[in-house]
């Protein structure tokens, strides 16, 4: 081992498993986040227009900052790269 050289490979051998795992989890933080938004239409971003099943209290500011927060969250993990 003193007189040859090692050479490191520039890519590794299992590029295609990272590239499936990406998609895979890319794939599921979109379909949570649709889940997320479809889910919460018809008692907050769309009340009024979409029909509640339920009576629904008014909103505060607190419902507004907690729905702005969550929203962003969701964004942000369906964005963001590993």
């Amino acid at each position: 081992m003193s007189g040859a050289k090692l050479k490191m490979a520039s890519h590794p051998a299992h590029t295609r498993a990272i590239s499936s795992d990406r998609w895979f989890f890319g794939t599921a933080a979109l379909a949570m986040t649709a889940v997320i938004v479809i889910g919460f239409l018809p008692s907050y971003s769309m009340r009024g227009v979409i029909p509640a099943p339920h009576p629904l209290l008014p909103m505060t500011t607190l419902v507004h900052i907690h729905g702005a927060c969550s929203l962003r969250g969701c964004c942000f993990s369906s964005s963001r790269r590993s």
